[in-house]
């Protein structure tokens, strides 16, 4: 049904995998319209606790927008049209009506930090890598998660992770807050072995909904002036898009692929 993404139930919970490995599950225009697509059709799904987002494979998690198009030459209402379904997908994750949790089994760089910034919780593989890298290629957060960070550990962190662009190890990301655990590539075999997600799959359906939607409440994602500071972060993306240092970075990368 799908070729980007898989989704199936695993017990209590739904299980999203981004299935592009040979691409570090790089985010294309196909994966956009899949996973809007999926999202909507799960938000009424009476029969999950969770709903787990992961990477197929074991490199990387998500390493963000696809550069083959999401290049400095894109046109700008193109660009606009994709950053804005993004922004939407980051929504949908962040609002679901049960827990979203990242499983973060691989690297992330970029906008696959800002999906895992718009999921209720962050576990990570011990030993991976993360970085809000924008600031190197000239532009800044692109599909919302820069608003999503500033909601997950303290503001003083959100704005020097995202100005400074710096790489993050697992275990320093938890030490801060933006991963809520940890876990070895032994201990995985089986998703009920990380104890969030057994605590999860023990609680009632109904009781989750209740809880989610306090949270959603007490951390303001809800709120109109929430969603206008996503928009915000979008045409600020959009602005930045394309300049020299941008061509410059995305020249580079391409060049070392060689």
């Amino acid at each position: 049904m799908y070729n980007t993404i898989t989704y199936s139930t695993y017990k209590q919970g739904g299980l999203l995998i981004l299935n592009r490995p040979h691409n570090r599950n790089a985010v294309s225009f196909e994966m956009i319209e899949e996973l809007k697509m999926l999202l909507q059709d799960l938000k009424n799904e009476p029969n999950i606790n969770y709903l787990i987002l992961t990477g197929a494979g074991s490199s990387s998690f998500c390493s963000g927008g696809d550069l083959h198009e999401f290049h400095p030459n894109i046109k700008k209402n193109i660009l606009l049209e994709k950053l804005s379904a993004m922004k939407g997908i980051l929504y949908d994750l962040a609002t679901f009506p049960v827990p979203t949790i990242a499983l973060l089994n691989g690297h992330a760089r970029g906008g696959g930090c800002e999906i895992a910034s718009a999921c209720d919780y962050r576990v990570a593989q011990v030993g991976k890598t993360f970085g809000y890298v924008q600031a190197d290629l000239g532009i800044s957060t692109g599909f919302g998660g820069g608003s999503f960070l500033y909601k997950r550990i303290s503001s003083k962190q959100a704005f020097d992770w995202i100005m400074k662009g710096k790489i993050y190890t697992s275990e320093e990301l938890h030490n801060v807050g933006w991963i809520d655990s940890l876990f070895r590539e032994e201990g995985i075999g089986h998703y009920s072995s990380i104890p969030l997600i057994r605590t999860l799959e023990e609680r009632n359906h109904y009781q989750l909904i209740l809880w989610k939607k306090q949270y959603m409440k007490e951390i303001g994602i809800l709120n109109e002036d929430f969603l206008e500071q996503l928009s915000n972060e979008i045409h600020g993306c959009t602005q930045l898009w394309g300049n020299k240092r941008h061509k410059e970075a995305i020249d580079l990368f391409f060049r070392r692929k060689k």
